[in-house]
Formats: C-alpha cells, sequence, structure tokens
C-alpha cells in the first residue's frame, strides 16, 4: 500500500507541472504579454519547457533507485515504471499537439 500512496503521489505532484509546461508550450503567444522582459515569448517557450522537464526529472529521478538495485525484481519494477511514467508523457505530448488550436 506504501508503494502505490507513494507512486500516485509522485504522479499527481508530477501532473500539474505537466499541464502548466504544456500550456506554456501551447498558448506562448498569448502568455507572452503577461511577461514583464524583453522578448516575452522565448521566456514562455523556456519556462514551458523548465516545467515538463521538472515533472520528467520527478517522475525518472523516483526510479532510478529501483534500477539500479541488486534485487532483479526491484529493478524490473523500477524499469516498468520508468517507461511507463514516458510513455505516458508521450501521451500528453502527443495529445496536446492533436488538440491545439
Amino acid at each position: 500500500m506504501k508503494s502505490t500512496l507513494s507512486t500516485a503521489g509522485r504522479i499527481l505532484f508530477a501532473l500539474p507541472l505537466l499541464g502548466f509546461g504544456f500550456g506554456h508550450l501551447t498558448n506562448a503567444n498569448a502568455m507572452s504579454g503577461m511577461v514583464p522582459l524583453p522578448g516575452g515569448v522565448f521566456w514562455v517557450y523556456l519556462t514551458g519547457v523548465a516545467l515538463v522537464a521538472a515533472a520528467v526529472s520527478i517522475i525518472i529521478a523516483i526510479h532510478v533507485p529501483n534500477m539500479t538495485s541488486s534485487d532483479p525484481t526491484v529493478q524490473m519494477m523500477g524499469m516498468t515504471n520508468t517507461f511507463k511514467d514516458l510513455g505516458l508523457a508521450g501521451a500528453s505530448f502527443y495529445m496536446s499537439g492533436q488538440f491545439k488550436n
């Protein structure tokens, strides 16, 4: 149960970062007016990429200790969870591109 709650908590923590990151990437022109620096669109894109990278690192970094474990079963679960989470991230990228206005 602890492992399930930990995984769910990590994913729930990362999902808003992915959402905000994709929001920055798909609405950069609309958001650029809110940036008080020159080159507003650049900063919106940079922030979007950073948010997505943070979400991916939260998901992946948690799995790395399991992937490097000496126990083959723990290694297999770490690898499985990493690929599952990367697949979900890929699906999110795909969907954000499909429903873009």
